[in-house]
């Protein structure tokens, strides 16, 4: 995945943290600014997505799933409540969540936790690791491993489903 896409999505798991950051901070400079650059974030998640839907589509049969996206309450609820008690005058706090910030990146493009995203799971979306059945021309078949999103749906082992690119490994699926 593109470092700009990894980039992207994890601005924009943030976007809940900042709002509240921002309302209780009585709309302070700092995380009202943060706030802008994941709504900004966000948005542009939103528009790849949207891209992502006009994509050709290749059907397949799924041999494995594991949903990933349940993860993220184990991933997020440490740091939401790290940030909460931070003030926004003193620049040492500022200095410390940008610090925290940036080791998180770190840590969440190493890591390959770029899927457990909040927005995605408040906007109805599933993220799952899947393993399909590639048909080959001489009556084999390959298997490949994807990350999938799909909106609303569970995708279940044996389950036939189209996906389109979105990134190099990460694509958009509707269960058939």
């Amino acid at each position: 995945m593109r470092l700009w896409v990894k980039i992207g999505l994890y601005i924009s798991a943030y976007l809940p943290l900042f709002f509240i950051l921002m309302i209780l901070n009585d709309f302070a400079c700092f995380p009202t600014i943060l706030f802008i650059i994941c709504l900004v974030g966000s948005i542009i998640w939103g528009v790849i997505i949207w891209q992502g839907k006009r994509q050709e589509e290749n059907e397949y049969r799924v041999i494995s799933t594991q949903n990933i996206g349940k993860d993220i309450v184990a991933y997020i609820v440490p740091y939401f409540i790290a940030l909460i008690n931070y003030d926004f005058a003193d620049w040492k706090s500022i200095f410390l969540m940008v610090s925290l910030l940036l080791i998180l990146l770190i840590i969440y493009i190493r890591a390959d936790l770029l899927y457990i995203n909040p927005i995605l799971l408040l906007l109805g979306y599933n993220i799952y690791n899947i393993t399909i059945n590639i048909p080959s021309s001489e009556d084999k078949s390959d298997e490949q491993k994807l990350v999938v999103i799909t909106h609303r749906k569970k995708i279940k082992m044996g389950a036939k489903i189209s996906v389109k690119r979105i990134d190099d490994d990460l694509f958009i699926g509707e269960i058939l």
